[in-house]
């Protein structure tokens, strides 16, 4: 009786260990993220959305359950446009990133990208 009691604590430690193990396993698979950017592409047959924040630019995948606004109203992926800032909540499974949420900052064009006016030429000499 003694020996099956200690094969039986045994056995349920060592599946409670593999248990948790597989746990975590499955949570290291699915991280998330999120990203605030300019969208410098849209894809509609493809169903994606490109991002550039300052550091990184990622692709999203769109779904039928990404939820898309813009402030409280509802929006779909015909209205996100390159060009716009947006905030995107999304899930990292593997090498694909899901939106789950697309953010579209009201009335926002990204700034343009401002270049360095060339310097004024010299003024002529003057003639006496």
């Amino acid at each position: 009786m003694k020996k099956l009691t200690i094969l039986l604590v045994a056995l349920f430690t060592i599946c409670s260990f593999a248990a948790v193990t597989m746990t975590q396993a499955e949570a290291s698979k699915k991280k998330g993220g999120k990203v605030t950017g300019e969208v410098t592409a849209v894809d509609a047959q493809a169903k994606t959305v490109t991002v550039k924040s300052k550091d990184k630019e990622v692709t999203l995948m769109v779904t039928d359950k990404t939820m898309i606004k813009e402030g409280k109203e509802k929006k779909t992926l015909a209205d996100v446009q390159s060009g716009v800032k947006v905030t995107a909540k999304f899930s990292e499974e593997g090498d694909k990133m899901t939106a789950k949420e697309i953010h579209i900052e009201a009335g926002k064009k990204a700034a343009p990208k401002q270049e360095m006016a060339a310097p004024a030429p010299a003024p002529a000499p003057e003639k006496k």
